[in-house]
Order: C-alpha cells, then structure tokens, then sequence
C-alpha cells in the first residue's frame, strides 16, 4: 500500500509544484477545447497518467490483488473527475489507450455523475489562495486514499 501512496502523492506533486497546473487543470476539466495547444498537453498528460494509475489498480481490484477499500476511495475521485465536460470532451479520443473494463467504468461514471467537487474554485492560475486550497484537497485525497476513508475537509 506504501508504494500505491507513492505513487498517488508523485501524481499530485504536477499540481502542487508546478504554479500554473492548477488553473489549467481546472480550466480544463470544464472546457477541454478553451485550452491552449500547450496546456491541452499539460492537461492530457496529467490526466492519462491519472487514468493509467487508475486503471492498472482497477485490474488489480477485478483480478483480487488489491482490496477493494483502497480501490473506493481512489474511484470516488475519478467519478467526481469524469462528471466534468473538459474530461469527457478529452475521454472521447482517448479512451482506447485504457482496458476495455476501465474504459466501461468510466463511460457508467460519466452517465451518472454530476460535476460539484470543484464548485466555488477560480481557475485564475495566478490566484495563490486557490492554488493552496486545491493542493489541500488533492492532499486530503491522497490520506483518503491511502486509509480507505473518506476525506474530510474544513
């Protein structure tokens, strides 16, 4: 489990140690197309690391070789993910890259989800107040699931 937090916290240091990332992660997940060429790469390659994470700990839940604790709490945030229009205009040219199985799960995700997780945040990437609130949450979300929990934030 110490490794899958490695990698989960190594996935987010792109949004905390790079200042610009947040606001194009969050420009993107609500309008994919409104991104510039090189932030629609920025955008991209984070979320298909993400996804590939995703995916390979999804296998490891079908085939019995992760527990499916950990795996809830890791698709609780790919579902608020996937509600945004940005990821799905993204997931349509996409989607092949993933298995088979990982590619239904997203696309059941995408039929119910409602984007919400992110309400209220200003996707100016020069805004340090909200650069800070979202590296807390991704923080939160890295001890959620890390622990199986769910992530409480004040």
């Amino acid at each position: 489990m110490n490794v899958l937090t490695t990698h989960w916290s190594d996935l987010n240091k792109t949004l905390v140690e790079h200042p610009e990332m947040p606001g194009i992660w969050l420009r993107g997940l609500q309008n994919f197309d409104d991104l510039d060429g090189e932030s629609k790469l920025r955008f991209g390659a984070h979320l298909g690391r993400f996804l590939r994470f995703a995916d390979s700990l999804y296998l490891g839940v079908l085939d019995g070789t992760l527990d499916g604790r950990l795996w809830r709490g890791y698709e609780r945030t790919i579902a608020d993910t996937v509600a945004y229009p940005g990821f799905q205009t993204w997931w349509a040219t996409r989607k092949h890259w993933q298995t088979d199985e990982f590619c239904a799960l997203i696309d059941r995700h995408i039929q119910t989800a409602k984007p919400k997780i992110y309400d209220g945040y200003d996707s100016n990437p020069v805004c340090p107040r909200r650069s800070a609130d979202l590296c807390y949450f991704l923080g939160a979300i890295v001890i959620s699931v890390a622990c199986g929990c769910p992530a409480t934030l004040s």
